[in-house]
């Protein structure tokens, strides 16, 4: 016996949340993920797919979320042109204010530190002499 239309829409609406959550995960974006999560419950109604137990349409909704997300993001990838003017201004005045040389025991700190989404940049830290720490990445956020 299949799910009633009914049945797989009071589903996919509890599960909302975890679902929605399952693209997010991917793209990173709230409001991607919900508009994910509508996709995959239009897909569940108006495709011809049939679902036989509670378990196929949970596990087919999940799938989908994720393949969406990923769909998602290699459509939106070719937007992406480069950094925001701002930000570059920022990048340079912070590593033009970094000595020219520095102690190879020890990297200087700089301090610009954002987070958020979007873009990544190295930020050099404290290693503690021994150099191993180096190049980690932070991210910086944009006000877009």
């Amino acid at each position: 016996m299949t799910i009633s239309e009914q049945d797989i829409l009071r589903t996919l609406m509890k599960l909302r949340d975890r679902i929605a959550a399952s693209a997010w995960v991917v793209v990173c974006d709230a409001h991607a993920a919900e508009d994910i999560f509508q996709n995959v419950a239009l897909k569940a109604l108006t495709k011809e797919i049939s679902f036989e137990a509670e378990g196929a349409l949970l596990s087919w909704a999940f799938i989908t979320a994720r393949r969406e997300g990923i769909d998602w993001l290699r459509w939106h990838r070719k937007e992406l042109t480069g950094l925001d003017p701002e930000i570059l201004e920022l990048l340079e005045q912070e590593w033009l204010c970094e000595p020219a040389h520095r102690d190879e025991g020890q990297a200087t700190q700089c301090s610009i530190r954002f987070s958020g989404r979007g873009i990544l940049v190295p930020y050099p830290e404290q290693t503690g002499g021994t150099g191993s720490h180096r190049g980690r990445i932070d991210t910086i956020q944009t006000n877009h």
